[in-house]
């Protein structure tokens, strides 16, 4: 087994090859997500689509690491899973326990913050869901107030799904911003978000545009 490490923002991808089995990879695996864990580094994707094989102990792994990975506060997810790797996860009734996905499109959400201005953007991509980004949003939004920074631009261009629970957080944060007298829009809606907001009546409480010089604008 082969792991390549990238970053991708603050999440650590491991691009993982070859087989994960008692003889070839288990003890590798396990020593590289000790060692992030160590830098503090705790949100964490495995991708698994060049994976050829998981046996018994390779599975306990990465039972391990979701269960590791967790319990140090962080999050870890499998994307390009296998057919064979998934029917294996379902068999095992492991698929309830752990976060798996079958593309890159399904990644957990990332926020990439920036300054214009005296406006904080963050500019978010993937999803914003129950399990995907909702407690991440929430944390940021905290942190940026916390700091004096009341003036927020969220761009959604990127977003490609937002549930009720994302959706919740997305008030969560208005909430939040203008009870510390501060102001926050939204920016780059995609259709199926705006008819969202339209069918829950949201798109009257959250100021909302097609283009970020538009909406910067419109901070005082």
């Amino acid at each position: 087994m082969q792991i390549a490490e990238r970053s991708e923002g603050k999440v650590t991808v491991l691009d993982i090859s070859g087989p994960i089995t008692l003889t070839d990879g288990d003890q590798m695996f396990k020593d590289k997500i000790q060692s992030l864990l160590h830098q503090g580094r705790n949100q964490i994707v495995v991708d698994l689509a060049n994976v050829r094989g998981v046996d018994s102990a390779g599975l306990g792994e990465l039972v391990w690491a979701y269960t590791t990975v967790h319990r140090a506060g962080g999050s870890m997810k499998l994307v390009n899973v296998t057919k064979r790797l998934g029917d294996l996860l379902t068999i095992t009734k492991l698929h309830t326990t752990i976060d798996t996905y079958d593309n890159d499109k399904e990644r957990p959400m990332q926020i990439a913050e920036r300054s214009a201005g005296k406006v904080k953007v963050l500019d978010l991509s993937g999803q914003i869901t129950f399990t995907q980004g909702d407690q991440m949003l929430k944390d940021k939004i905290h942190s940026l107030v916390h700091q004096g920074h009341n003036q927020i631009l969220l761009n959604l261009a990127n977003v490609t799904h937002v549930d009720s629970a994302g959706l919740g957080e997305m008030v969560g944060a208005y909430t939040t911003v203008t009870k510390a007298g501060g102001s926050m829009k939204l920016v780059n809606l995609t259709k199926r978000l705006h008819d969202l907001l339209t069918i829950t009546k949201l798109v009257t409480i959250f100021d909302t545009y097609d283009n970020e010089q538009e909406a910067l604008k419109k901070f005082s």
